[in-house]
């Protein structure tokens, strides 16, 4: 099988974003770029493995990021939590504010 080699321009672009102290994290922006570069080389006809190689990507990480309708956008801020089970209730929050502010637990 004939080795599929990558153009210089594509080698260079890599390059650079693997040693930009600003694009050290895989994230929305490296999805965006990245994305792009890896489909041009397959479409060149390299494997996904080595491109994905060279981007110190995982496989697994390319499928999410193209994945059809699929952000690469952080959703952990916007998850709903649910709230512990021993969580304290209004009520109980105010019967504790009242007892810890009691003359008899002032110092």
């Amino acid at each position: 099988m004939a080795k599929r080699v990558f153009s210089q321009e594509f080698k260079n672009n890599i390059f650079k974003k693997l040693h930009s102290p600003i694009n050290k994290s895989v994230s929305e922006i490296a999805a965006e770029e990245n994305i792009p570069l890896i489909n041009e080389a397959r479409q060149n006809g390299a494997r996904l493995e080595p491109a994905r190689d060279i981007l110190n990507i995982s496989v697994r990480t390319y499928q999410r990021w193209v994945k059809e309708g699929s952000s690469t956008a952080d959703k952990r801020p916007h998850v709903k939590r649910n709230s512990p089970k021993n969580k304290l209730n209004k009520e109980e929050k105010a019967k504790l504010s009242k007892f810890v502010t009691s003359p008899d637990m002032l110092i």
